[in-house]
């Protein structure tokens, strides 16, 4: 018998081992700029063997691959500085996705507070590694505004000159032109003349702000102002988003897969919960579908009867901001309100959870443009399939290659797109084969390089090209060349950010014509 005892002592042993660990537990991990632009991540963990210190991106790579829960899924935070390399932060990103153990919860630059709390409590702030003087120059670039009355504009070109204005006649600042040089701590010295008269000067860089004389002031600051292009102003600010709208899309996308997944049988009959205000102006949304599951607290959800699968998804709007914001928060705002949408989808099927919790997510992370709204057809109709054809077509025609003369004119800005380094692209339409040179992306990638262009720092081209419809005008004189096209042809929405260059806006649709193709452009704004 005391074989038997002592199995059964070790089985119990095991079990509440296994009870113990068999939690939901989280990661932190911080991603900032090193040498040569290069990536320096740190690991926060509860298992000390997992914990990293500013190691490299391919030992972080390594060691999140390596990573094991403790009985369930481990939620990964990522805080990543906005400057550091798109194929550093892809790397890392695919270790999460490829580890069956992780679910990546926050993408972003800010560290959430509810692991912040956790992991960074009394931990001092590591003191940052010094900057070479190409980052400060790269920082540098673009125009800057001095933060007082008098408002001087100085402007740093990525070819290393300044203009730098002295002082104003009739109305106009009378501006010196010349070059500077960045050095190391932010220094910035500058040579500049205006009519024989020779002007030397220095700034300095420090926490974003420019320091340095003027004529009144021997310490002013300046602030970098907003880039803007040639013409129009810059592009678009993202059109504010109505939260409505945003909520009523993810519910629909959840209820449409009820008909291809058995866990989610019964989830078209769930009624979302809203409440306003006084004003009858939206003050809060919920809607949530449990399966087998219990309720998710500040942990996952799971099984009520554990011999059976479970699932659980839920989509949570409200104004304002929570003072401790949960991963996978989106913010937005609309009409002078700013409103959070929270989404968490639980289950044991895991490529179930992926695929809800993706096309969930896709109305909030996808651009919403002010001339792209959900397109409604008249009964007995069906919406023209976007093809991945099209989008191939239209990238190619950027590139500046049509050989079936598909398109009336050229491409204008080709030679940008095809002369530079790691151009990006994303779509909405899947299986797409791009033309060489284009690298195809997720939104947050576009969207950030975009951004970054729009900041006024150099980088390589980036490429929208999303679904659009016939009935989606964005001005008045739009909709009457609308009005002038046949219906049937597969509308797109395209966007190409080029720098300094320019900046495209275009609505295109394509049409089959027998055994030929044509494109046609409704429309089109350049800056």
């Amino acid at each position: 018998m005391k074989p038997v005892k002592r199995l059964l002592a070790g089985l119990v042993l095991l079990l509440v081992v296994s009870q113990t660990h068999a939690e939901s537990r989280t990661l932190l991990i911080q991603v900032k700029p090193y040498k040569d632009k290069k990536a320096s991540v740190t690991i926060h963990s509860d298992e000390k063997k997992e914990q990293k210190s500013a190691v490299s991106v391919d030992d972080a790579a390594k060691a999140i691959g390596e990573i094991k829960g403790w009985g369930s899924r481990v939620g990964v935070y990522v805080a990543s500085d906005r400057a550091i390399p798109s194929a550093a932060l892809k790397k890392l990103l695919a270790a999460i996705n490829d580890n069956p153990w992780l679910e990546l919860e926050y993408f972003g630059r800010e560290v959430p507070k509810v692991v912040a709390d956790h992991f960074l409590k009394g931990t001092p702030e590591p003191i940052p590694p010094a900057r070479k003087p190409e980052e400060w120059k790269e920082a540098l670039v673009g125009k800057w505004v001095s933060d007082d009355a008098d408002k001087i504009p100085v402007e740093f070109g990525a070819d290393g000159s300044i203009r730098l204005p002295l002082f104003q006649r009739d109305g106009k600042w009378q501006t010196a032109e010349g070059a500077y040089a960045a050095g190391e701590n932010g220094r910035i010295k500058y040579t500049a003349k205006l009519s024989g008269l020779v002007v030397r000067g220095r700034f300095t860089m420090k926490d974003g702000v420019l320091i340095g004389p003027t004529g009144s002031t021997p310490a002013a600051r300046w602030k970098k102002a907003a880039r803007e292009p040639r013409s129009s102003g810059g592009p678009p600010a993202a059109p504010p988003r109505d939260p409505e709208e945003l909520f009523r899309k993810a519910c629909e996308r959840v209820v449409a897969l009820e008909s291809k997944h058995a866990l989610l049988k019964g989830v078209s009959k769930v009624k979302p919960t809203v409440q306003r205000d006084e004003r009858e102006r939206l003050k809060s949304a919920d809607f949530a579908f449990e399966n087998n599951a219990t309720s998710p607290g500040k942990n996952a959800a799971k099984a009520k009867d554990e011999s059976q699968p479970y699932f659980y998804v839920s989509v949570q709007l409200w104004s304002g901001r929570t003072p401790s914001p949960p991963g996978n928060l989106y913010e937005f705002q609309w009409q002078g309100r700013t409103y959070q949408m929270w989404v968490r989808v639980y289950g044991s099927d895991a490529e179930l959870v992926k695929t809800v919790r993706k096309s969930v997510q896709e109305p909030l992370l996808e651009p919403l443009l002010s001339d792209q709204k959900e397109k409604k057809f008249e009964p007995g109709t069906s919406a023209p399939a976007h093809k991945a054809s099209d989008v191939a077509l239209i990238a190619d025609w950027l590139c500046g290659n049509d050989p079936a003369k598909v398109f009336a004119k050229p491409f204008g800005d080709r030679k940008s797109l095809t002369d530079s380094k790691d151009p990006l692209l994303y779509t909405d339409i899947p299986g797409v084969k791009l033309p060489a040179g284009l690298k195809a992306v997720n939104y947050e990638f576009v969207h950030a390089r975009m951004q970054r262009i729009k900041r006024g720092y150099k980088a390589s081209p980036a490429v929208l090209i999303v679904r659009s419809s016939l009935d989606e005008p964005a001005e008045d004189e739009i909709r009457a060349r609308h009005d002038k096209v046949e219906p049937g042809g597969r509308v797109y929405y395209v966007e190409v950010a080029i720098g300094n260059l320019a900046w495209h806006w275009l609505k295109v649709v394509v049409r089959d014509e027998g055994d030929k193709i044509n494109a046609q452009i409704l429309w089109r704004k350049v800056s």
